[in-house]
C-alpha cells in the first residue's frame, strides 16, 4: 500500500461486506460478491478498500466509534490473504469399468496474433504416467496449479491457453467410447501493466 491509496475517492461499489458485530480475534473472512470477484486483476495488483457503512454514507460520529483492523504493515501474521475455492475442477473422470493408463501433457500455448496458430510457450507437464482408476477422477488443476507464473511467459501480452491431453506412449491422443479426444483447453489473456 502507498499513502496515496488512502483516498476514498479512489474506491466505489460494494465487493462484499461483513458486519462488525461478527468480528473475532484473528482473521475475519469477507466473501467477495460477483462485483468484488470482477475486481481481481489476475496478472497484476488488486487494491481493495475496507470502509465502514457510516464512512460510506458520510454519517458524522456522535462519539468514539472505531474498530481495530490490521494489515501487513502491522507485521508478520497480519498479511491479508485471498482464498480461492475452486468449484468447477478441471478433471478427467473415468466412468468406465476398467482403469485408464496414459501420459498426461499440459502446456501453456501462445496464439500468434497474425496467423492465429498456437505455439507451445511452456511444457508444464509432459509424459507423466498417470492411471485413472475406474469410477475415480484425476484433478488436472491440482497438478497444474502453482507451476506457471505470468513472468514465465516470454511472448508477452496476448492470448494464451492451457492445453491438456491424455495420450498413449506414441503421443497419440486417447479417445473415449464416443470417439471424443481427451483434450481440453482454457483460454486466458495477458496484458502489460
Amino acid at each position: 500500500m502507498k499513502a496515496t491509496d488512502y483516498d476514498k475517492s479512489h474506491y466505489s461499489g460494494n465487493g462484499g461486506q461483513f458486519n462488525t458485530n461478527s468480528f473475532t480475534t484473528g482473521y475475519n473472512s469477507i466473501i467477495l460478491n460477483d462485483q468484488g470477484k470482477n475486481w481481481i486483476n489476475w496478472s497484476g495488483w488488486t487494491k481493495l478498500c475496507l470502509r465502514s457503512s457510516r464512512d460510506i454514507s458520510g454519517t458524522t460520529p456522535t462519539g468514539s466509534e472505531y474498530i481495530g483492523v490490521y494489515s501487513s504493515e502491522q507485521g508478520n501474521g497480519y498479511q491479508p490473504k485471498l482464498v480461492i475455492t475452486y468449484r468447477n475442477q478441471s478433471k478427467l473422470k473415468n466412468i468406465g469399468s476398467t482403469d485408464i493408463k496414459g501420459y498426461l501433457l499440459i502446456q501453456v500455448q501462445f496464439q500468434d496474433p497474425k496467423s492465429g496458430q498456437w505455439a507451445t510457450e511452456n511444457d508444464t507437464v509432459n509424459e507423466t504416467t498417470q492411471t485413472i482408476i475406474h469410477g475415480q477422477q484425476l484433478g488436472l488443476d491440482t497438478i497444474y496449479n502453482g507451476r506457471v507464473k505470468t513472468s514465465d511467459l516470454k511472448s508477452g501480452a496476448g492470448v494464451y491457453r492451457v492445453y491438456a491431453t491424455f495420450r498413449d506412449p506414441e503421443g497419440n491422443v486417447l479417445v473415449d467410447s464416443n470417439q471424443n479426444q481427451l483434450v481440453a483447453t482454457w483460454p486466458f489473456s495477458v496484458s502489460e501493466s
